[in-house]
């Protein structure tokens, strides 16, 4: 059922507490059993880095290209010799 905002007078939900045409509070009072469960949701969401997209882009770019020569970059001088394979004639 519709009511009328308290700010502006047009029809909204009777379970609304802001108005969607003017975003001012309508007259109807908050659940407080919802806003309680919502500030738990709230509290329990990973919420996004305040860091800018674009360095946060950025910096995933670098660990991958990072990665990625790590991983075809040439074996240390400290590492163990990789065995080679010796051919040899079979004796008659």
């Amino acid at each position: 059922m519709a009511i009328a905002c308290d700010a502006c007078g047009k029809p909204v939900h009777e379970q609304a507490v802001r108005c969607p045409h003017c975003g001012d509070l309508t007259g109807v009072p908050v659940d407080p059993i919802a806003a309680a469960e919502i500030s738990v949701t709230a509290t329990a969401i990973d919420l996004p880095s305040a860091e800018p997209l674009e360095a946060r882009v950025v910096s995933a770019i670098v660990d991958v290209v990072s990665a990625a020569i790590e991983l075809v970059k040439p074996e240390r001088s400290d590492d163990d010799p990789v065995p080679r394979a010796t051919a040899r004639t079979k004796r008659s």
